[in-house]
């Protein structure tokens, strides 16, 4: 009894099970490229709740890949700027001046620290800024802070549905998925349920978004979605920011912000007048050079020297040296380690494209007048008289004729759809700041009806099969379906099937009837096996089983000794008459008053001692300026403070005015001014940045699965599958393996034939009389030969090999369990059972129910039978052990 309430219990437990169809939570781990880990499923059912929570690994080697960039462009761009034999080093010194050491010395500070193990400590130590790049703050979020971002995409076609509020999620507890050594806590995800409102008669595809989400570089990102439904395939698309392409996006939307001369510049005027007029300062310099060569120490033709100014001015005030000198162009020096950049993308708005303004007129002109002057070659030429002509270049030439305003307007078309393609396909490929690392699909079944079994493999990992795929035959009413996951971009699946057709039994089964088969042809050895297998006590069940400027132009002592070298100023002293303004000479070494005097000042004998008598453009110059109110005031303030302010007051006064006289220094500037247009002269039709970049998406998946349908058969057959991973370019085979699976029919009904024994003792009497005699027949065998039928509830399939207890404990394992009703030997006609089964394996059974056996009530009369009335009385239960019909009539030798 305590056997037949459990088996009840068992049947009533599982027989609940079978309405948690699917799961309601779906978890996937990811790694930091994507590639699936773990996962619970990879199917829903229809109109049933899911939610997802996904795991994806911190990119930790991600990140030390992308420092290393880093640092490796910070550090080449530090080289590149300190080599005086760089062309380009003098040209940085010219426009930037003092900026262009402190570039240098960022560039060195920021490639140290981030070589150093322990980098975020050591810039969050350090009291540089870091001015031209963006700040020591800027640097410390955007390397170290919360710049792990990923998104979701999930394609739904079922319309989301809002949690219940008991099913919202507690804030103190993060969503995650159970992984040893996981200790973090992870802040809840926001998410955002974007339905759009229906038109009329059109339904809108709500839309489910995750995110973006963004967290520490080294924690584990977790995104959660509420509860939803599907009616349709769903797709999942992880999308992570490649840090690298995301720091540039950031960079640059931080420097824009903050540069107005970069944003207030105007593409037409920039280009159709900025440019033109900057380019042609290049003819002027040029002449101008050549001129000034010529000169002596000083440029001493004051018309030169205008002309020069002149020039200059227009130089320095352009818009082109105000784009090149502003903070925007400092700050990109580094991404082309050391090339000055205005533009550091391929690509621009379609407005800010320097894109030819009209046809080349002129040449259209000359070519109409080539093609006329060949067609006149060609008719005075001899060879037309002669009947030699070529008709084919004539008629050519004939037809080309007057056409050279269209050839040469199609070219400027055609040239500028080519740009503007160019433009928009470079924007396409470097504004992919979002990868899409991995896209799942997930095969939606029917919630009531669907009989889907699935094999999934990592495609990754050589095919290796998934704990999760079904070891049992399965029906062949059931789809099939192949899933390889983790396949990258350049891979295919392939995959094909040798189907066997087998029998339908279990391989135990199989192994009985041919130990049956074998026994059969041995003489006599079966004759007694009924009767042996009637006396078996027991039963045998199996049991379970990752160049510095070469010249200095800035006023200072460093300048004055330069210049003092070239023979500007030369060691001269001022003059001094005793009878002048007081002088205080004080003593460097104790600072004391040394001597008191009284000076005063002679312009013209200082003039005269810097020996500038053949140079009288600049000798007035210097008078001019020195002997200016505001400049003479100057000198003689606060004459208390010693000769040395003195004479630092003079320097200050009369070296700009040298300066501007220096052959050297002006051929200096000419050449930085010449290479300046130069640069300009072969910069890309993509000058101007953009006004923004977007975040776009590379949707080419780095890892995706595949789903492949196998069609079901109706009979019981052995499909032997064979799986290859293919390189599409080269077909060459990447991975392959071999596996196989079993499907069968199933059944609701099944005999069998075996032994049990009923635990109550009991009597059945059967008199008879004979020539008057009554004799009496007892039948009294407590172990019995039994027969009988097993009705499946859930329908059997006879060629699943595995034990029961190997099942997992739902509607499978209830397959296996059956009602049975059957007769037992001697007297099957008296003898009743009923009762439950269980199927070990497919035809190998043990059961328990209850036993009726007919019971006869003789009334006898002078040795005669006068009255029998029967009726089946319950005898208490009884176990049984039996095996598929045909199995024993094979084993018992009855059939060969």
């Amino acid at each position: 009894m305590k056997l037949l309430k459990f088996m009840i219990l068992f049947f009533l437990i599982t027989l609940k099970s079978l309405t948690v169809l699917g799961q309601k939570t779906i978890n996937i781990h990811f790694d930091e490229y994507g590639k699936v880990k773990k996962k619970s499923a990879f199917y829903l059912k229809k109109e049933k709740e899911y939610k997802f929570i996904l795991r994806i690994d911190n990119p930790s080697e991600q990140h030390n890949n992308f420092n290393k960039y880093l640092q490796q462009k910070f550090n080449n761009t530090y080289k590149n700027l300190s080599d005086e034999t760089n062309p380009l080093v003098a040209l940085y010194a010219y426009l930037w001046g003092d900026d262009y050491e402190v570039i240098k010395s960022d560039m060195k500070e920021i490639s140290d620290i981030l070589s150093k193990s322990d980098a975020e400590a050591t810039l969050t130590a350090t009291p540089t800024d870091f001015k031209y790049l963006h700040s020591k703050f800027f640097l410390k979020n955007n390397l170290f802070g919360n710049i792990f971002t990923v998104k979701a995409e999930p394609g739904l076609s079922g319309v989301p549905i809002k949690p219940h509020p008991s099913r919202r999620k507690d804030e103190s507890k993060s969503p995650r998925i159970k992984e040893e050594g996981d200790a973090e806590k992870v802040a809840e995800e926001v998410i955002k349920v974007n339905a759009k409102p229906e038109h009329t008669g059109v339904p809108v595809k709500p839309e489910l978004t995750w995110g973006p989400k963004s967290s520490p570089y080294n924690k584990p990102m977790y995104l959660e979605t509420p509860s939803f439904k599907i009616n349709d395939e769903y797709e999942l698309k992880l999308l992570s920011a490649n840090l690298k392409e995301q720091f540039i996006q950031s960079f640059y939307s931080e420097g824009l912000k903050n540069d107005i001369i970069i944003r207030s510049v105007k593409p037409g005027v920039f280009y159709n007048k900025d440019i033109p007029s900057f380019l042609g300062l290049a003819k002027s310099l040029e002449e101008l050079k050549k001129l000034i060569e010529k000169e002596d120490t000083y440029v001493c033709d004051e018309i030169l020297i205008n002309n020069y100014e002149e020039i200059k001015s227009h130089f320095d005030n352009s818009n082109i040296i105000k784009v090149l000198k502003s903070n925007w162009v400092k700050q990109w020096i580094w991404v082309n380690e050391g090339m000055l950049t205005i533009n550091p993308f391929g690509f621009t708005d379609e407005d800010k494209l320097n894109l030819p303004r009209s046809f080349d007129e002129e040449g259209a002109k000359k070519y109409d007048a080539y093609r006329e002057n060949s067609i006149k070659l060609l008719i005075n030429s001899n060879t037309i008289n002669e009947g030699q002509v070529d008709h084919t270049k004539f008629d050519s030439l004939l037809n080309q004729s007057g056409e050279g305003r269209m050839v040469f307007t199609k070219r400027y078309k055609d040239k500028v759809e080519t740009l503007k393609k160019k433009n928009t396909n470079s924007a396409t490929d470097q504004q992919k700041v979002f990868s899409t690392i991995s896209v799942l699909r997930f095969p939606s079944l029917e919630r009531k009806k669907s009989k889907t079994a699935f094999r999934m493999y990592d495609a990754s990992n050589k095919l290796k099969a998934d704990s999760s795929n079904f070891t049992e035959t399965i029906g062949n009413n059931v789809q099939v379906k192949v899933v390889a996951y983790n396949l990258k971009p350049n891979e295919k699946f392939v995959l094909s099937e040798n189907p066997k057709e087998i029998k339908d039994e279990s391989t135990t089964i199989a192994k009985i009837n041919e130990a049956g088969d074998a026994l059969a042809g041995v003489a006599g050895l079966t004759a007694g096996l009924p009767s042996a297998l009637l006396t078996l006590a027991q039963l045998v069940v199996p049991k379970p089983t990752d160049k510095v400027p070469p010249f200095n132009i800035a006023i200072g002592e460093q300048s004055h000794k330069n210049l003092s070298n070239k023979g500007l100023i030369g060691n001269k002293t001022l003059m001094i008459e005793k009878d002048a303004a007081n002088l205080k000479i004080i003593d460097d070494k104790n600072k004391q008053i040394q001597e008191q005097l009284k000076i005063s000042f002679s312009i013209d004998n200082y003039i005269n001692d810097l020996g500038l008598d053949s140079c009288p453009s600049l000798r007035n110059a210097l008078i001019k300026e020195i002997t200016n109110s505001n400049n003479r005031a100057l000198l003689f303030e606060n004459l208390g403070d010693g000769l040395n302010y003195f004479q630092s007051r003079i320097d200050a006064i009369i070296k700009p005015v040298i300066l501007k006289y220096n052959k050297e220094l002006i051929l200096y500037n000419i050449n930085n001014q010449l290479a300046v247009i130069e640069f300009i002269k072969n910069q890309e039709s993509f000058l101007l940045p953009p006004v923004k970049i977007d975040a776009k998406t590379d949707t080419t998946a780095k890892h995706r699965n595949l789903v492949v349908d196998i069609a079901p058969v109706e009979k019981a057959t052995r499909k032997d599958i064979q799986l290859s991973v293919v390189d599409l370019k080269s077909s060459k085979v990447i991975s392959s393996k071999k596996d196989a699976y079993k499907t069968a029919p199933t059944h609701w009904v099944a005999g069998s034939i075996g032994l049990a024994y009923v635990l109550n003792p009991f009597s059945r009497n059967a008199a008879t009389i004979s020539n008057g005699i009554i004799s009496n027949t007892r039948d009294e065998e407590q172990l019995r030969l039994i027969a009988g039928l097993n009705f499946y509830p859930i329908p059997i399939i006879m060629a699943d090999d595995r034990p029961v207890w190997k099942m997992p404990f739902n509607q499978k394992m209830l397959s296996r369990i059956s009602i049975f009703g059957g007769l037992s030997f001697p007297k099957p006609l008296y003898n009743l059972h009923t009762g439950l089964g269980i199927d070990i394996v497919p035809g190998v059974k043990i059961g328990h129910g209850f036993h009726f056996y007919r019971f006869t009530n003789y009334t006898l009369l002078n040795n005669e039978i006068i009255n029998e009335k029967s009726n089946y009385v319950y005898n208490g239960s009884y176990f049984n052990f039996s095996l598929e019909p045909t199995a024993v009539v094979k084993f018992l030798g009855l059939v060969k």
